[in-house]
């Protein structure tokens, strides 16, 4: 049955007396949610600094196989994204990698799942670090001390 996991074999009549067999194995959908087995950076953390512009990787498991990067919906702290890349999709996992975009700093909400498939969710932080440098917006080349009348 189209329900019950396990392999099976197909025979094809070509309507002439001959026959081709071939083997199959039928993989069910994932029942329940999508788990994050790693999201990251070359960092190995889910951040990057503010002008983003980093790969990012992330790997889901009890996820739907796809077979191209538009059958993934992205959702970047409520912005929608495209897959940059789908690495690998089947039964165990699937892989794939997106560019950061420039952020704010603090913590956004990434959210994936399959087009048609929204119940099938999965959230994960990402932290975007305050990376830039201080600046100095003025300097006077004089400096004045007070000593109270006191030498």
């Amino acid at each position: 049955p189209a329900s019950a996991a396990g392999a099976g074999t197909i025979k094809l009549n070509n309507g002439a007396g001959r026959s081709v067999y071939t083997s199959y194995e039928y993989v069910p959908e994932p029942v329940g949610y999508a788990v994050v087995e790693f999201a990251s950076t070359l960092t190995g953390e889910a951040s990057s600094g503010l002008d983003g512009g980093v790969r990012l990787d992330i790997e889901l498991s009890n996820f739907p196989i796809v077979y191209r990067n538009t059958e993934l919906v992205f959702d970047w702290g409520g912005e929608e994204r495209s897959v940059s890349r789908l690495v690998s999709s089947d039964s165990s996992s699937t892989y794939f990698l997106v560019g950061v975009p420039p952020g704010t700093p603090g913590v956004v909400t990434v959210t994936v799942y399959p087009s048609g498939k929204a119940d099938n969710n999965v959230s994960f932080p990402f932290t975007y670090i305050d990376d830039r440098l201080p600046t100095v917006t003025f300097s006077s080349p004089s400096v004045l001390y007070n000593s109270n009348g006191q030498d």
